[in-house]
This record gives structure tokens, C-alpha cells and sequence, in this order.
């Protein structure tokens, strides 16, 4: 487990926890890290501090440090998606140190050091830059639908509530065939909103709300949360992961219906799609180029 902190000038301390994490362990590694991080990155004695609302930072003792250190700590409200940019930099070190795959804890944490120190400055400032429009944009509500901007195509989810979400992962699952170009097998996974998003936009989007009447926000959780796990047939045209996330919002009888009534505009659409942006999902991208390639 690690310790990090960060702000537009870089990266601060980034320390390895051993033993039980708990409010003693969290007060002494904010007693030596953190104030010096601070100063490090010369940010002066007005900054301004972001944690979750863990108990170990809640608690009383946590809060007395802070005030005996004159620390402002950002006020973060209860039941609040967990929207903290560090958590893009925590995936990028993931990344990075994956890529070096270490054969062992010590070059584990030596790599983990190293590739911390090697974040960009610039990558830093553009996370703390983006945050307040970030906070702003995302107003989701258990239940509601979560479209994700790719590169080349959208994925969807639904949000259940903590910064968590549910979906239908096309990567997750078995090819059905290696000669069916559309048709395969992807996984219902929960995840992190921070994680599945990564440093790709998103939004709300409930597009069928004034057609259909959405499904109390506790059914849907409930239903989404026991689906976890499954492997799903799963389909780039018929079946994705619109499909999935529309269905558990709207119910399936409805959702059918609006798959019905667009399946004629659907007919051509697999060859025409391949020269948009707009894929619904990447199986169908990385397919069809394969195919190409032969």
C-alpha cells in the first residue's frame, strides 16, 4: 500500500505503508510527508489540503493535526463520487510500473519510486487545471447512465453510487468464434468510476428519459451489482454496452423495443460505421482492422 501526494508543481512524497493502515499510522505519515511535501513544491503556507472521507482522516485526532499545523483541508461531502485527481496519477503509475514488471517486492517499491518521480510536472498541472471542471460536470445519481468518450468509440455504465459503476466490458470475455466478426462474449465488471474512465471524458447522459419512465434508482443498483461477474453474449451492433447499461435503467421489454425499431437503420451500418467516430464499442475497431490486415 502506498502513501502519495501531489499539486500542479509535481509530484510530493510517495511513501510505502507497512502494517495495519490505521488513524495512528495516517497522523505520523502526514507528519512526515506532508508538510515537507508542501514545502518541496513550494506551495507556501495557504494550500489547500484533499482527502476523502475515510474515518482515519475524519477522525478527531486527524482534524486536531491539522489545526495545530494550520492545514486547510478541503470540505468533501458524504456519499460523494471520489473525484480526487490523484487517482489518474495512481493509474499511471500502475501503468508505468507494469511496463518494468519487477520479479519482487523490493524492485516493486524501487520502481514504484522511480516512476513516481518521473511523472510529468505538466501532467500534474493539467489534472489540478481540469479538477474544478471535472467536479462540476459530473452530478450523477445511482442509476443513471455514464457514457465514456474513447478515442474512436463510446462505452456506457451504470452509476450505482460510492464512484462505482457496472458495465459490460467487451474485453472481459471469450470470443465466441474466430470467424464471427461481431459476435463474442464480454464480462459485467464493477468498477471505479476514476479507474474505467481514466483520463477520458464523460457525462451523465439518461437518453431515453422522456420516452420511458427509468426504474426506481434501488432496483437498478441491485440488479446491476447481482449481475457482476456474468459472461454475456455480446455484440458491437445488437447487443453492447449501451444495450446493457439501457437495459438495466429502463427495463428489457422497453429497451427492446427501441433496438426494434431502429434495427432497420442498423442494417448497413457495420461497414458504414468503420469510416466514424462513433463505434459503439473498440471490439468492433480492433476486429476490423485485423481483418484488413489479412
Amino acid at each position: 500500500m502506498l502513501w502519495g501526494c501531489f499539486s500542479s508543481a509535481g509530484t510530493g512524497k510517495l511513501v510505502r505503508i507497512e502494517g495495519k493502515m490505521d488513524g495512528a499510522k495516517y497522523r505520523e505519515i502526514i507528519e512526515e510527508n506532508l508538510m515537507q511535501s508542501a514545502k518541496d513544491l513550494r506551495l507556501g503556507r495557504r494550500f489547500i489540503f484533499q482527502q476523502d472521507n475515510d474515518p482515519k482522516h475524519t477522525a478527531r485526532a486527524t482534524k486536531e493535526w491539522f489545526g495545530l499545523k494550520n492545514v486547510n483541508v478541503l470540505k468533501w461531502p458524504s456519499q460523494s463520487p471520489d473525484l480526487n485527481p490523484i487517482e489518474n496519477l495512481w493509474q499511471d503509475l500502475k501503468i508505468a510500473v507494469h511496463r518494468r514488471s519487477p520479479s519482487n517486492l523490493t524492485e516493486l517499491h524501487l520502481f514504484c519510486q522511480e516512476e513516481w518521480t518521473n511523472l510529468s510536472i505538466s501532467r500534474c498541472a493539467k489534472l489540478v487545471e481540469t479538477y474544478p471542471k471535472r467536479l462540476a460536470a459530473f452530478n450523477g445519481k445511482p442509476g443513471d447512465l455514464i457514457v465514456i468518450n474513447r478515442l474512436a468509440y463510446h462505452h456506457w455504465a451504470i452509476y450505482i453510487g460510492e464512484n462505482e459503476v457496472v458495465h459490460l466490458d467487451p474485453e472481459g470475455g471469450d470470443s465466441s468464434s474466430s470467424l464471427e466478426l461481431l459476435s463474442f462474449r464480454g464480462e459485467v465488471k464493477r468498477q471505479k468510476l476514476t479507474d474505467l474512465v481514466a483520463n477520458d471524458s464523460y457525462q451523465v447522459k439518461n437518453l431515453l428519459d422522456q420516452r420511458y419512465r427509468a426504474r426506481d434508482h434501488y432496483v437498478i443498483v441491485k440488479e446491476a451489482s447481482s449481475m457482476v461477474g456474468r459472461q454475456l453474449s455480446y455484440n458491437d451492433d445488437t447487443y453492447n454496452s449501451q444495450h446493457f447499461a439501457r437495459d438495466l435503467r429502463y427495463g428489457e421489454a422497453e429497451s427492446r423495443q427501441v433496438r426494434r425499431a431502429a434495427c432497420p437503420a442498423w442494417a448497413g451500418l457495420a461497414a458504414a460505421r468503420a469510416a466514424t467516430n462513433d463505434f459503439s464499442d473498440r471490439r468492433l475497431l480492433y476486429r476490423s482492422l485485423k481483418r484488413l490486415s489479412k
